[in-house]
């Protein structure tokens, strides 16, 4: 059967506790495209394969009174501050509803408030945290944030979060402002996915951009390549060795803190 662009979407991937199949309740984890109508099928498109119907999987919790929102009198801004750009990262606290893929961004209050099996929102909403880097080599930065993004999703158990921030790895890094650069290859890909080779520049709010200077013509931002031998090097080098940061913001070198002790639940 055929359906306009407008009426469906091709090509969507479903999460573990998205979806089952309707006709014998099993979960659903694979393609599936949606109608304009909500409907879900089993497929990248209409004809690929068999196309079952989904149903979004029951909520276990929707028979639980609503949890006592979060305070929200006098919040702070999510964003990094001057000091966070000083010392180079920063870290961002986060909440997973524990049964549905369900992410929200906190302020460290809020982190707090909710972390405490005395609050009864503790038991619908899981607290967890990452490390956050901001400035450096854009590569050495986008490679260590998407670490600490799949370290919490294993380790917290928190899947999703990789897609709820979009996959920005580079989300608030100080970019250097440079022209009349190039690539041999190796280093970006365009928003398509397609690696770039050719001349580039940095732009100080939208990072590497294709072209050798910025101008008011049209043209694409470019997306660093993570690569799995780059992100080895950084795991061993980076994350272990030389780098760490606690929730209390206490930052230094050498895998110690200035705080003493260790810490739990951030990446």
């Amino acid at each position: 059967m055929y359906y306009p662009k407008n009426k469906i979407k091709n090509n969507l991937v479903s999460t573990e506790g998205e979806y089952i199949i309707t006709s014998n309740n099993q979960p659903y984890l694979g393609f599936y495209y949606k109608l304009s109508n909500g409907k879900a099928y089993t497929g990248r498109f209409p004809g690929d394969g068999v196309n079952l119907l989904l149903t979004p999987t029951p909520d276990p919790f929707l028979t639980t009174p609503p949890p006592t929102p979060l305070t929200t009198t006098s919040i702070p801004p999510l964003y990094p501050t001057p000091k966070d750009y000083e010392y180079g990262m920063f870290i961002r606290y986060f909440s997973k509803k524990r049964n549905e893929y369900l992410f929200e961004e906190l302020t460290q209050d809020q982190y707090n408030e909710l972390n405490t099996n005395k609050n009864p929102r503790y038991f619908v909403y899981k607290p967890f945290y990452i490390k956050w880097m901001l400035t450096g080599n854009v590569t050495t930065v986008s490679n260590f944030n998407r670490y600490s993004i799949l370290n919490a999703e294993g380790k917290e158990q928190v899947y999703g979060l990789n897609e709820f921030l979009k996959m920005n790895y580079i989300q608030y890094y100080q970019f250097p402002s440079q022209d009349n650069l190039y690539t041999n290859g190796g280093e970006f890909k365009t928003p398509d996915g397609i690696e770039y080779i050719g001349p580039y520049h940095i732009h100080p709010d939208k990072g590497p951009m294709v072209g050798a200077t910025h101008s008011t013509e049209p043209h694409s931002i470019l997306i660093p390549i993570i690569t799995q031998s780059k992100k080895l090097q950084l795991t061993s080098s980076q994350i272990n060795n030389n780098i760490f940061i606690d929730v209390n913001n206490n930052y230094s070198g050498g895998g110690g803190s200035s705080g003493g002790g260790g810490y739990g639940g951030g990446y």
